[in-house]
């Protein structure tokens, strides 16, 4: 292929600065992939670059209507440096309770559900064994209340199977489907 038609760009259209987000409140069926940042067990951690907070970098891509290919990048705390009162760690408990109910949303388990087989599908031999789940979340705007950076989506919470709105998002074979063959993503998704 001649790639020569990329040097010259004064015949390609300006950016679109229209870019609209997905409404806050909007309830989407999403497929998971974290964002290797080489940091931690199988280099899948991102450390930050201004403190010693790790998280997962994790796209949220929209596998269902009207938003369907669209992305939600969320960073998911795994240890940060703010504590509670009893000196736990507060960004990696809400991390951590993320991931649990991406999990339970993605295999359909109650929260309640104490049961031999719900315990073992929420213990992860890795990390990575949440790439390519599919769950139910609710998207939110994160606006910069100092105007220094653009409002962007994110994820304010992952609906799990004891919200009535989790049937309508998931469907019913909901279980039949927990994960995204690899194939249906696109290219740059998946490395």
């Amino acid at each position: 292929m001649d790639y020569s038609f990329i040097n010259d760009l004064n015949n390609a259209a300006p950016q679109n600065q229209s870019f609209s987000l997905i409404p806050a409140g909007t309830l989407i069926k999403a497929s998971v992939c974290i964002k290797p940042g080489g940091h931690g067990p199988g280099g899948w951690f991102t450390q930050s670059r201004s403190s010693d907070a790790v998280y997962l970098n994790v796209d949220f891509a929209v596998v269902e209507g009207e938003y369907s290919g669209r992305i939600v990048h969320q960073m998911v705390g795994i240890q940060g440096t703010k504590r509670n009162d009893k000196g736990e760690d507060i960004w990696g408990q809400m991390g951590r309770s993320m991931l649990r109910a991406l999990v339970e949303s993605a295999y359909n388990i109650m929260p309640n559900d104490n049961s031999d087989e719900a315990n073992i599908k929420r213990t992860l031999q890795d990390i990575s064994g949440i790439n390519t789940l599919v769950c139910a979340a609710k998207v939110g705007v994160d606006v910069d209340s100092t105007g220094a950076h653009p409002s962007r989506n994110k994820i304010v919470n992952i609906i799990t199977p004891e919200s009535s709105q989790y049937k309508t998002i998931m469907g019913q074979a909901s279980v039949a489907s927990t994960t995204t063959n690899t194939a249906d993503l696109p290219e740059w998704l998946n490395q």
